[in-house]
């Protein structure tokens, strides 16, 4: 693979590991200070993150129409800009509400410049590796939050949580200056290059890999469709527990600290996981890759239940960062493996809103449940249905599929 590839790899890393980690991830870390500064609830804090997931799903789909006018590095320019100003701002409120306005606007830029694009970008420059390089760049977002949680921990424990959205706003422009430097293009073709491909697959023509070959026609009025996003709702409705692992750790009995490192170990889930689910997948099939991280992903939760000790939970933490796997690799694999290539863009992108209003609402529901009941156990326990109604559902898609 030529330097150009790794470049453009290394660069969409530190694009969504800012993108998602510093601007997303680690804003559950500011929930439990922010509360306790301006005498509010836990959900009323945590409503900005809802806003911020429920933006960016919203306005994720419209990302490729934009991009029609408008070059990916342009965009970038002004996403980032708008994240790392509002994070600025963010530092200066006085009141519950302009965290909410500024979470919209932090939303919108990330949903412009984040998961939808790079998913097209990936397509676009890599026919070989393809799930390899999904795997790794989307592995950012969990590197990002693993790397900055217990930073912005310490920042808020010493400075506290008004210089740590300064330290947030800094670091998304620098993890930003590498897109704006390189080759950074939604296709090659714009920048004088070629999708990579190995010369063994490049011999082979456009039939590899490049054809409609799913288990079933793309329909919005398919059942198979319809399984895919109810299992993608209820999926990623447990990404709004992981933004209340400080709490969670907080009702067992543990510090603030040990509530990050929670949260970190959450993200290095993510990371390992990502990694993983793709070589699973190849091995087996998307499917069986899903449902087998789904059972991980369930283990995790039950010992986060647990919560006896710090180890259980950190190793229960690990585990449950599988959930990043599922719906951001996971869903991509599924989506191919049954819909085929030439209907990927637009059952991902239908998808993509589904998901992101999953764990957008659970945000601030999770919140408010803390909030009135006072206890971490019945948000575990329906997270854990949720998820067992999701592996049912994406098993009976597969055997719909099938039968067509």
């Amino acid at each position: 693979m030529d330097k150009q590839y790794k470049k453009l790899i290394a660069a969409a890393m530190l694009l969504l590991g800012a993108g998602w980690g510093l601007n997303s991830n680690v804003s559950s870390v500011f929930i439990e200070p922010i509360a306790s500064d301006l005498g509010v609830l836990h959900g009323d804090v945590s409503l900005h993150m809802t806003l911020i997931v429920f933006t960016n799903a919203i306005l994720g789909p419209l990302a490729p129409k934009i991009l029609q006018r408008v070059k990916y590095k342009h965009l970038i320019i002004v996403g980032v800009a708008l994240m790392a100003a509002a994070a600025f701002l963010s530092s200066q409120i006085t009141a519950v509400w302009q965290l909410n306005l500024l979470g919209i606007v932090r939303g919108a830029a990330l949903g412009l410049i984040g998961t939808v694009p790079m998913a097209i970008l990936i397509n676009n420059w890599f026919v070989s590796k393809h799930g390899f390089v999904s795997s790794l760049i989307f592995a950012s977002s969990g590197i990002g939050g693993a790397l900055f949680s217990p930073i912005i921990a310490q920042i808020i424990e010493h400075l506290g949580w008004r210089w740590a959205y300064i330290f947030v706003a800094i670091g998304l422009i620098l993890c930003a200056i590498p897109c704006i430097s390189i080759d950074f293009a939604l296709t090659p073709e714009e920048v004088g290059h070629q999708p990579y491909q190995r010369l063994s697959e490049h011999s082979q023509g456009p039939s590899s890999g490049q054809t409609n070959n799913g288990l079933s026609s793309f329909s919005y009025q398919s059942p198979v469709y319809w399984l895919i996003l109810i299992a993608g709702l209820f999926a990623t409705a447990l990404v709004g527990l992981t933004s209340h692992m400080p709490t969670i750790a907080g009702f067992s009995g543990f510090s603030l600290t040990v509530g990050s490192l929670l949260l970190s170990m959450v993200m290095i889930g993510n990371i390992v996981f990502k990694l993983g689910i793709g070589t699973i997948s190849d091995r087996t099939s998307p499917t069986t890759a899903f449902l087998v991280i789904a059972c991980i992903c369930q283990l995790g939760l039950a010992l986060i239940a647990i919560g006896q000790s710090p180890l259980i939970m950190l190793v229960g933490g690990l585990l449950f960062g599988s959930i990043y796997a599922m719906i951001a690799v996971g869903t991509q694999l599924l989506i191919k493996e049954i819909f085929g290539t030439e209907s990927f863009a637009k059952a991902f992108a239908a998808i993509s809103v589904i998901q992101g209003v999953g764990g957008a609402l659970t945000v601030t529901l999770y919140g408010y449940s803390f909030d009135f009941l006072q206890a971490a156990q019945p948000a575990i326990y329906t997270s854990m249905v949720l998820l067992a109604l999701a592996m049912l559902a994406i098993f009976s898609a597969k055997k719909l599929a099938q039968s067509k």
